[in-house]
């Protein structure tokens, strides 16, 4: 952490583009509804200026971190000192802490804040077959995580068939015991339904709803943020499954970003 504690705390997020993000948003009520004197920043980086800008944080006293989102995502880990252990998998990370002497540590959050989201709407994950739908960077790490919490089994849906065929390779290597395909089957139903692909963020963005193939008790979750109720959570609620926004997720994620920058203990 800094050791000026006069100065605003300040978090920048980054991408390429940035007008989307819902982070800054939602971190900077928070940090004004707990009186915390705090502030994240969404800032457009290009990616010729990734490795100047991580070269900056690791010299302002006030930053103790920063947030990233795409492109940027598969760039950090070969920018910092010290990499989480789901990092080495994933190869991506969202989220970097610095310590006193400047040294800068990448961790990726993205899959920890949706299973814990859908945890806390009732799933229990060391039973479930999921369904994530969207191999990037999010769905990788969430497809790492509910494994790491015991899945039963995985499918991986990508209109990139070498994207996902990577991704599956990757999560066999690390999860043999385990089903983990990129072809879901009929007679293997769904107890979570994950969308982790850009389709969604806009109102016009149609993404089939598969609920011919989830389990009566399912619960349908979107990493997109905006808007909070997609299409493909709006058809699963009217189908009478249970549902995790995008939003739902980032709060998640905070709580362990957070914490993870020293912000916030526990």
């Amino acid at each position: 952490m800094p050791s000026n504690r006069n100065a605003t705390l300040v978090i920048p997020i980054i991408g390429d583009p940035i007008a989307q993000v819902a982070t800054p948003d939602l971190w900077n009520r928070e940090f004004a509804a707990n009186d915390i004197d705090a502030i994240c920043v969404p800032l457009h980086v290009r990616p010729s200026g990734l490795a100047a800008f991580v070269e900056w944080v690791r010299h302002a006293e006030n930053v103790p971190g920063f947030l990233s989102t795409i492109p940027h995502k598969s760039k950090l880990p070969d920018l910092c000192d010290f990499r989480r252990s789901e990092v080495d998998v994933l190869e991506v990370a969202n989220t970097v802490r610095k310590a006193k002497d400047g040294k800068l540590e990448c961790a990726m959050f993205d899959g920890v804040g949706m299973v814990s989201a859908i945890k806390t709407a009732g799933t229990n994950f060391s039973t479930a077959s999921v369904l994530i739908i969207g191999s990037g960077a999010a769905g990788s790490a969430i497809a790492y995580e509910a494994l790491q919490c015991g899945a039963k089994g995985i499918t991986l849906k990508d209109v990139n068939q070498d994207t996902v065929s990577r991704v599956v390779a990757k999560m066999r290597a690390v999860f043999p015991d385990r089903k983990i395909q990129s072809e879901e089957t009929k007679d293997w139903p769904y107890d979570v339904i994950i969308n982790a692909s850009p389709i969604g963020s806009s109102p016009d963005d149609l993404l089939p709803s598969p609920i011919n193939i989830a389990s009566p008790h399912a619960i349908f979750a979107d990493a997109i943020t905006e808007p909070e109720e997609t299409n493909f959570l709006a058809l699963a609620k009217v189908d009478g499954f249970k549902t995790v926004s995008g939003q739902g997720m980032a709060a998640a994620q905070a709580l362990h970003m957070q914490r993870f920058m020293g912000m916030i203990k526990g």
